[in-house]
This record gives C-alpha cells, structure tokens and sequence, in this order.
C-alpha cells in the first residue's frame, strides 16, 4: 500500500515537473518571438504610457536602445502625441481594440515617419497595460503621392477647416477629407462604413460644390485654399 501511494506521488511530482517545464518553455518562446518579430512592438502601461518593454525591431526603428527607453513615456519621448493617444484609448473602449490608426511620428529632430497602430489591451493582474504594433508605411506613401503624402503629415486640421466651410452634409465632408489625405475609395468605405458606390456619389457632390471633376483636381485645389 505504501509503494502503491509513493507511486502515485512519484507520478503527480513529475506529472506538476512537466507542466511546469512545458509553461516556462510556452513563456521563453513567446518572449523570444516577441522580441525577434520583424515588426516594431511595444508594451506600454495603459494609465501613463510608459514603456515596459519594446522588442528589438522597435529600438532599432526609434533609434535608441531598449535599456533607454523602458521606463520613459510614449508621450513624452515623441513618439505618441498625447491627442492620438487620447483617440486609441477611446477606440478600445468602443471596440476592444485599435486597427490601423494612422500616425505621423517624429523620430528625430529632422525625421518624420508615417506609421500605422495596431493596439491591443491586456491585462496581468491588477494591472492593464497595451501591446502596439507597428508597420512603417512612410515609402509607400511617398512613391504613390507626394502631394498626398504632405496633405496628410501636416495639413489636415487646415484642410478640416476649409471644408467646414463649404455645403456640404457631414458625410460629404468626412469623404472629402479622407479622399483629400489620399485613401481610395474602398478605404473611405471602410472607414465610414458604406458602399463604395454611395463613397462615390458622396464625392461626386463633393466635386460639384468645389468645382472640379477628380481626385487630383480635388487635391490641387484644396493645396491652394490652404
């Protein structure tokens, strides 16, 4: 009876050694994904912003090292201005998530990138904190439109401005901004929800009231209202 009840301990030992192995191996294989992902990632504490741990495609993409920034904040480093923060935050509570959130961020004095936000939340604990991960789109942006790419970094509150004050419905206007910052019509469908078709009968008002008969007309113009 004794043998039999050391056996079963026996075998509960290193059945609880197993387990343990096989969830210190989970957690070494996540860490190590994580940080050789091929895309910038971050963890940041959701009441602050402060970074708790960044993989190696991140420090290389900041131009800085891990050790330098781990423990500052998003906001105060410049790579997350406080508003876009502010509206990544709203989007989770509405949605769980943030996709694709558009972003100009100033990586050093003399450089500016366009970047794209995936964010998640998670949760250790009592604490609540947010992964990001980030896809660089600056080149893409440059080789399809210039004049695009320039409305869209440091121009779009004055483009909102203008449009506001033209006739149109507020779905007009929201067409008309997208379309100005260079998204096609199937993303502004997306976006606001709708067909591409009604996209197109919204722009097509657009170009009536503004007098113009395309997309690259529509841009042109609003370059010179500005």
């Amino acid at each position: 009876m004794s043998l039999l009840k050391n056996s079963h301990k026996l075998q509960y030992k290193n059945m609880k050694n197993q387990k343990q192995t096989v969830k210190k191996l989970t957690k070494d294989l996540i860490y190590a994904f994580f940080m050789s992902a091929p895309h910038p990632m971050a963890i940041t504490r959701v009441e602050d912003g402060t970074y708790i741990e960044i993989n190696e495609a991140a420090a290389k993409f900041m131009r800085s090292s891990r050790e330098e920034l781990i423990g500052c904040k998003s906001t105060e480093t410049g790579h997350m201005p406080l508003e876009t923060r502010q509206k990544i935050i709203e989007e989770i509570k509405a949605k769980g998530f943030a996709k694709s959130i558009e972003l100009e961020a100033r990586i050093t004095k003399i450089e500016v990138l366009y970047l794209l936000f995936n964010v998640f939340p998670m949760k250790r604990g009592k604490n609540s904190f947010f992964l990001s991960v980030v896809t660089d789109i600056s080149k893409s942006k440059h080789k399809n439109n210039d004049v695009i790419f320039r409305l869209r970094l440091s121009d779009t509150d004055r483009i909102k401005e203008k449009l506001k004050q033209m006739k149109f419905s507020p779905r007009q206007h929201e067409a008309a901004l997208l379309a100005s910052c260079g998204y096609s019509n199937s993303e502004i469908a997306k976006k606001m929800y709708i067909s591409e078709y009604t996209v197109k009968d919204h722009l097509k008002e657009v170009y009536k009231e503004i007098g113009v008969k395309n997309r690259s007309q529509l841009n042109s113009k609003i370059l010179n209202l500005l």
